[in-house]
């Protein structure tokens, strides 16, 4: 039994080592677009070319902003007013968008609601409807902790 689990364990620690070597830019100017890699018209153009510049390879299941777990408390993560690749952009570790594949299942959040890839806003926030990071909802705006809807 030991020796499966510890066979089991060396090849999952073998796949994350390969899929980590295997992620690259495609594009020749990733670095001058890196910018563009959560703008909602070329995030997934970019995150598929440039997924090292991006932070968008397989297995890099972090939180690239400090404050990810207030803006989830606020509504970020289930927000439909940020596209995917933003939150994944951002906080795919507190908003549950890592998957072996890159790809996300949503969820999360406060009190559920919206998700990943689809579902709608539900709850969002803390204790009111929509909401986000910044626009529109959460912290400051219209949604999120304190409330008001969209």
């Amino acid at each position: 039994m030991k020796v499966y689990l510890l066979a089991g364990l060396g090849l999952a620690v073998l796949c994350n080592i390969a899929l980590a070597q295997d992620c690259k830019d495609d594009g020749t100017n990733c670095a001058q677009f890196s910018q563009m890699c959560t703008n909602r018209v070329y995030a997934s153009i970019l995150q598929n070319y440039c997924k090292k510049t991006c932070n968008a390879c397989p297995g890099d299941c972090k939180d690239n902003s400090p404050r990810c777990p207030s803006w989830n408390m606020n509504g970020f993560c289930q927000s439909n007013y940020y596209s995917d690749a933003e939150k994944k952009m951002y906080c795919s570790k507190t908003c549950n968008l890592c998957s072996a594949d890159g790809g996300g299942s949503g969820g999360g959040g406060a009190s559920g609601g919206g998700g990943a890839s689809g579902g709608g806003g539900g709850g969002g926030g803390a204790s009111g409807g929509g909401g986000g990071a910044s626009g529109g909802g959460g912290a400051s705006g219209g949604g999120g902790a304190s409330g008001g809807g969209r």
